[in-house]
């Protein structure tokens, strides 16, 4: 019994080890790549809202902002509870760069850079988190693979690691709630849960069903009361943020007060009452060409062509974060118009869905490898990169593109054409990185290599399982 108590140990132990040392290899260069190509001038109101409070909060002590001289003009700074002024950020994005506010507090840095900086970390640490998660269904050759083109080939690089939105902390603790459920730590994913929620409260939608999914799957209520639970009191801790600040003890305030009420979409403002009008942003979510999640990442194109194999294939916790993805996602497409604002590259109101998603995109795309088209995942994977390479390289030419249609042009396109001479680099570089890719898929033993470790992978967890059941056995376990 000691022998196999300690086998165990060290196996987890080794396990662990693995893991830190992936998920640094994801982290480093990707945080080194987002604060590299952050928006360290010319943020969006929406960022600059989130910043100022958490570093009133350290310099002042306070969350209200009128004593503040030099307070930029924006129209998310509103007048609060007996005159204050406040910002109408979710606590869950305003306060989550207090620490690194407190690091460079002695400083005298603008408050926007120790946000900024914040929005690269964070982003950077939801892909390495989702690069373990990618790890429990795959090889750590092939899940690393799959992180860094969720981290290069999606808005969490262009949107979420470049300013301080509501969806880099999204991605952060929805990533790290999948990471936690895959190891069974059920609490502790739900504490995740809750900082979803405070983040942006109509997540526990998503999160509810993945409690649901485990609990249906494995017949037992535990997950769902271990994830509702802290998820629940997340909801209870913004109707407190909202009564301090505003003095109205409802989810009712602050950046949400127009939820249930009307939605901006490309017809106009209208009542969400309307199908139509929820229809019509669901949609231009997906596929308009200025702000559609397949517009800037084509990648997911892959689970439509493996659904049904890849389904069966996923675990219970990807089943339920698929579903949850999609139930969020309507949830968004009911509140929110699909432009999202303005003044920003990509499709930042889908990045939470994308990344509930990206289990059955992955697994997929391993399925499409597999199958002898892996020149599809390839290309669909390199133009992804490289439409977020625009973004990155000459996204902030978006303040200059305010007369462009967002309703019929490609902002990829827009974007680099008005990059100018650059935009000639970035089209070889884009060329470039297609060509590399299909010169490296014809290589006699790049799709034998693949399978290879994906059966080495699943044939050394059968032997391990079986080693560890003989072992049981032996010791009357």
């Amino acid at each position: 019994m000691f022998s196999t108590a300690q086998h165990r140990f060290e196996r987890v132990t080794t396990d662990q080890i693995r893991d830190s040392r992936l998920w640094l290899l994801v982290f480093a260069p990707v945080a080194l790549l987002y604060l590299v190509s952050a928006h360290w001038t010319l943020n969006n109101a929406d960022s600059i809202a989130a910043a100022w409070p958490a570093w009133a909060l350290v310099h002042h002590g306070t969350l209200h902002l009128e004593h503040i001289a030099n307070l930029p003009i924006n129209p998310w700074f509103l007048h609060g509870a007996h005159g204050h002024i406040v910002s109408s950020r979710m606590p869950g994005v305003s306060l989550i760069s207090v620490p690194m506010q407190a690091l460079f507090a002695w400083t005298r840095l603008d408050p926007m850079a120790p946000s900024v900086a914040t929005a690269s970390i964070v982003a950077a640490a939801a892909a390495a988190n989702m690069t373990l998660v990618f790890r429990r269904t795959s090889p750590a050759n092939v899940a690393l693979i799959g992180g860094l083109v969720l981290a290069a080939g999606t808005c969490l690089w262009t949107v979420a690691g470049a300013e301080l939105w509501a969806h880099g902390p999204d991605a952060l603790w929805l990533s790290a709630l999948l990471l936690a459920i895959t190891r069974e730590r059920y609490w502790l994913a739900g504490l995740f849960g809750a900082g979803a929620a405070l983040t942006r409260p109509h997540l526990v939608v998503a999160v509810a069903l993945i409690g649901i999914a485990l609990a249906v799957g494995r017949r037992t209520p535990r997950p769902v009361i271990a994830l509702g639970l802290p998820a629940g009191l997340g909801l209870v801790g913004v109707v407190a943020y909202n009564w301090y600040l505003f003095g109205t003890a409802s989810l009712d305030a602050g950046s949400y007060s127009y939820a249930g009420k009307t939605v901006i979409s490309g017809t106009g403002t209208t009542f969400v009452g309307s199908l139509y009008a929820w229809a019509d942003s669901a949609v231009g979510m997906l596929i308009s060409p200025s702000r559609g999640l397949l517009a800037y990442s084509p990648i997911l194109l892959v689970a439509l062509l493996a659904l049904r194999s890849s389904w069966r294939e996923l675990p219970d916790w990807a089943k339920g974060a698929t579903v949850g993805g999609l139930a969020y996602f309507l949830v968004q497409a009911h509140i929110n118009g699909y432009e999202g604002g303005s003044g920003y590259y990509g499709s930042r109101l889908t990045i939470g869905p994308m990344l509930l998603w990206s289990p059955l995109v992955f697994v997929a795309a391993r399925k499409v490898w597999s199958r002898g088209y892996g020149l599809v995942v390839y290309l669909l994977a390199a133009v992804s990169v490289a439409t977020q390479l625009t973004g990155a390289a000459f996204g902030r030419v978006i303040t200059v593109l305010r007369t462009v249609d967002l309703n019929r042009s490609w902002m990829p396109y827009e974007v680099a054409k008005t990059g100018g001479v650059r935009a000639g680099v970035l089209a070889f570089l884009m060329l470039s990185l297609i060509g590399l890719a299909a010169v490296h898929l014809f290589r006699p033993k790049s799709r034998w290599s693949l399978e290879v470790s994906v059966h080495d992978h699943f044939s050394e967890q059968s032997v391990k399982a079986s080693r560890s059941d003989g072992m049981n056995m032996e010791s009357g376990i």
